[in-house]
């Protein structure tokens, strides 16, 4: 999932993260598998984030490891969401 007026320059972002709003992934910036990306972050170029890993704000990388059922938790999120998507018509 991917928040609001985000820039995603990255090389390869894993399968269920989350990227909050306004945050910008530099250049060839590696996300791995299960990666939380909070609100208003920018990642330099070249950056790896391991899996199972917290990206918190402002513009500095610390790592907190997840809990292996995050994985779960995110797909059953994702398919909730997407299950319920009411697409905008635009006017």
């Amino acid at each position: 999932m991917i928040g609001s007026n985000s820039i995603i320059q990255a090389l390869n972002v894993g399968s269920c993260c989350y990227i909050g709003e306004n945050v910008i992934l530099g250049k060839r910036t590696n996300i791995r598998d299960c990666v939380i990306i909070e609100d208003n972050c920018v990642i330099p170029d070249d950056t790896h984030i391991p899996p199972y890993s917290v990206v918190k704000a402002p513009c500095q990388i610390t790592h907190q490891e997840l809990n292996f059922s995050f994985k779960g938790i995110m797909e059953r999120v994702a398919k909730l969401y997407y299950q319920n998507f009411v697409p905008e018509i635009p006017k």
